[in-house]
């Protein structure tokens, strides 16, 4: 799920990218992890905290670039 939402942000927002939603700070905490973005999150347990992502990395470039490429053979 989280491999969407980067597709997602990288479909549609500018970066970078700021949010509020525990939601959206989950999916960036992943990522971050996974190394597949350049960010920060907020310590958890502080409602109203903010997360960015900065910029995608090489490597989230890549797997973009294979789940494009995996869509485009299902049409």
């Amino acid at each position: 799920m989280s491999i969407k939402f980067l597709a997602s942000i990288e479909a549609g927002q500018e970066l970078p990218y700021s949010t509020t939603d525990p939601a959206e700070i989950d999916h960036i905490a992943l990522l971050i992890a996974a190394r597949l973005v350049r960010g920060t999150v907020p310590d958890f347990g502080y409602p109203g905290a903010t997360a960015r992502i900065e910029e995608l990395t090489p490597d989230g470039r890549a797997v973009l670039s294979l789940l494009q490429a995996q869509e485009a053979r299902k049409r």
